[in-house]
């Protein structure tokens, strides 16, 4: 199911994702975005001025992380990945190697799956806190992925080798 951002709403839609350039008049967002993921080391800043004159140049997809490589078959340069925090060597791979590309995306689409049994950044700290890192808990309204989600992350993690098997 795709969750799909409207101006007005969220919609929950069955439907393919659908992927489109970037408006002009989405370029606020587009640099919001970009400012709150800065410190993370995988984007270059940018002015907002500069997003508004290249919007043309960004490709919006909508939140689901396996849409990376479609995003990149149809020339963009990137995205920003929830999974990355994950399986960021692969997700710069499909970059790298072009060839691979949809064997990697494949690979992964049991991990992609697992960070969307939630809203996030919910799965992706269950996940990274299944991996041994240390990154907090949450805030309220958010509560912690209750026994079922965790175990779908935790068997997600272990299909693709990254957590040894706990059973």
């Amino acid at each position: 199911m795709a969750t799909v951002a409207t101006r007005q709403r969220v919609v929950s839609s069955s439907e393919p994702i659908a992927l489109r350039t970037a408006l002009p008049s989405e370029a606020g967002a587009i640099h919001a975005l970009i400012v709150e993921h800065l410190a993370e080391g995988h984007l270059l800043p940018r002015e907002l001025g500069e997003i508004a004159v290249h919007a043309h140049r960004f490709v919006v997809a909508i939140q689901n992380d396996e849409v990376l490589a479609a995003t990149l078959d149809m020339g963009g340069a990137g995205g920003i990945q929830v999974a990355s925090h994950l399986v960021g060597d692969e997700m710069r791979r499909m970059i790298d190697e072009p060839d691979q590309r949809a064997a990697i995306n494949d690979s992964l689409a049991g991990v992609f799956a697992a960070m969307t049994v939630t809203t996030n950044p919910i799965p992706v700290k269950a996940a990274l806190n299944l991996l041994g890192h240390d990154v907090g808990g949450l805030r309220l309204p958010l509560v912690s992925a209750d026994e079922e989600q965790t175990a779908a992350i935790r068997d997600a993690l272990e299909r693709h080798g990254l957590l040894a098997a706990t059973r």
